[in-house]
């Protein structure tokens, strides 16, 4: 039998059952065409395919195909799934928004995202009104974004549900003729109004009672991270934002640092963040010897109040989802298979809300995860193996010399990983911000192990007993070296030649394409490869070929 040959070893894991991999390409194929020619589109599609279906199993015993009523079925299926969703769920413009001039409007609205308002005496963000003066009220219930000021000079930030009345001149983005690079950016995520020129009347702070623990609970733990810090310019607010995802922490100079590197993803609560709040619980219930049976359920619910207490983002539900796949296919099927939980939690996403599927977060979410279990980690163990069987290494290995082979083995693991995520990254990136950035590339795997010790800091303070505000500093300053060693890093690479290109991506759509293109490759070759077949090492790096030649062709071209 091929040594290679998918579990020949009676010691490794069964197969991942069929369950967590049948229905996401069927719903992905349904919500796709209900979405992309318009969202009604879906319905007489839907129609079409479940026609086709009952014509599939009229005619079943002519049909060559045996399982093709099953297949058309679960596409009709989908299709209809993907139009009622698209019909539940969709936010589109009044049809008179076209020709309304702007106007000013006294509203209520409730914060759901806070950006940086870079003047003092202002905050912005995304909010969704609650209550408006116009006539017909027809603007309730919609997102807008606000850019406001306030009385008081250094304003308190804002928090995710905080509940805000202001005054100010609302623009229909709509009836824009050409609308900025902003203003293209809310449009893209179906954001349609916008209100600037106005100021605070209050900020009244009656949000029920589940969100005004939730504010304090913020609050509390954004002190404790920002503890011995007294500028805006320290480390500790960098930790505070980065654990919390409150971009208005950070200073104008460092936003534009991690930008310009392709590296602000780290300020939005994610897969780094949840984590490592998931991996500081295992180590803490595995030194109080917990257990493994019963480990799942604090970890969850850790998980889970972490995603709550940062204001559930979009980005924060997501990988709260794909953690809780990956722990209960760990914990109770006990089948680690990270890929099918992968794609079950990306079905379990797309349900909560299928226009995530456009969104650049989900994209680069499981762009990046994708390309790290497709692409970096087969990489590294072939690199591995192949290294051993040059330089095998001797029978007896003592202590010292294990543990070297485990630095040498991670060490190569983590630049595969970084290599693959950030080509994963850089096409999004490249189409959406018209940025280049191999600086980025470079710093990431140094950059990426300076991230997890500050995330990891900040866990620790979360996890900590209430301490005097001393000691907490204290405890903060691993978190505030690596934070020093990050910037210093990102502006060490910013000096490179070459290192950052602003440039527009010549092809719109087909950033995303790329990425997809990659990835489908690295999963047919790693099909390939488990059905018992020898891949040659250049068929590890052909996805790493194809991105880098995308890249590089946008790169010319534009």
């Amino acid at each position: 039998m091929n040594e290679e040959a998918p579990f020949a070893d009676p010691t490794a894991p069964p197969p991942p059952p069929a369950c967590v991999k049948a229905p996401l390409l069927p719903f992905l194929a349904g919500f796709a065409t209900a979405l992309v020619p318009g969202v009604l589109a879906g319905v007489p599609a839907g129609l079409a395919v479940t026609g086709l279906a009952c014509l599939a199993f009229a005619v079943r015993k002519r049909l060559r195909f045996p399982g093709a009523p099953r297949l058309v079925s679960f596409l009709a299926a989908g299709t209809l799934a993907g139009g009622g969703l698209c019909l539940r769920i969709a936010e589109m413009p009044e049809p008179d928004w076209h020709w309304l001039p702007p106007r000013e409007v006294t509203f209520t609205l409730r914060v759901e995202e806070a950006f940086h308002a870079r003047k003092e005496a202002r905050i912005a963000g995304i909010g969704r009104l609650l209550a408006d003066n116009t006539p017909r009220g027809e603007l309730r219930g919609r997102r807008l974004s606000f850019y406001l000021a306030t009385e008081e000079a250094d304003p308190a930030p804002l928090a995710r549900g905080e509940t805000i009345e202001a005054r100010a001149r609302l623009t229909f983005l709509p009836g824009v003729a050409e609308p900025d690079g902003f203003q293209s950016y809310l449009l893209r995520r179906d954001i349609f109004l916008s209100a600037s020129q106005g100021k605070v009347l209050a900020r009244p702070g009656d949000e029920p009672a589940r969100e005004q623990l939730r504010q304090s609970l913020y609050r509390s733990f954004q002190d404790r991270l920002t503890a011995g810090s007294g500028d805006p310019g320290d480390p500790g607010y960098v930790l505070a934002s980065m654990l919390l995802g409150n971009r208005g922490l950070l200073t104008d100079e460092r936003v534009r640092l991690y930008k310009r590197t392709g590296s602000f993803h780290l300020f939005a609560v994610s897969g780094l963040h949840v984590g490592g709040v998931v991996l500081c619980l295992l180590l803490l219930l595995r030194g109080c010897r917990f257990p493994e049976r019963m480990r799942f359920l604090p970890l969850a619910t850790g998980l889970w109040f972490y995603v709550w207490l940062t204001g559930s983002a979009p980005s924060a539900v997501r990988s709260g989802i794909m953690l809780s796949c990956v722990m209960g296919s760990r914990y109770l099927l006990r089948q680690p298979h990270l890929f099918p939980a992968l794609v079950f939690s990306a079905f379990l996403v797309l349900l909560w809300n299928p226009r995530q599927l456009f969104a650049l977060g989900f994209q680069l979410s499981y762009g990046v995860v994708a390309s790290i279990l497709l692409l970096g980690l087969p990489l590294a163990d072939e690199l591995n193996r192949r290294w051993e069987r040059r330089f095998p290494p001797p029978r007896g290995l003592t202590p010292w010399q294990e543990r070297w082979r485990n630095f040498r083995r991670r060490c190569l693991q983590l630049l595969c990983v970084s290599a693959g995520a950030c080509l994963a990254s850089a096409p999004l990136i490249a189409q959406h911000f018209s940025l280049f950035t191999p600086a980025g590339w470079l710093a990431a795997p140094l950059l990426n192990p300076l991230a997890a010790v500050a995330v990891f800091t900040g866990v620790f303070l979360f996890l900590g007993f209430p301490l005097p505000e001393a000691a907490l500093a204290l405890v903060a300053r691993p978190g505030w070296w690596s934070v020093r060693g990050m910037e210093g890093l990102l502006q060490a690479c910013l000096r490179l030649p070459g290192g950052v290109a602003e440039k527009t991506w010549p092809w719109p759509p087909t950033g995303t394409l790329l990425l997809l293109t990659a990835l489908t490759v690295a999963w047919l070759l790693q099909r390939y490869r488990q059905t018992g077949n020898r891949l040659p090492l250049y068929g590890y790096f052909l996805p790493y070929l194809l991105l880098c030649g995308g890249l590089f062709g946008g790169l010319v071209h534009s």
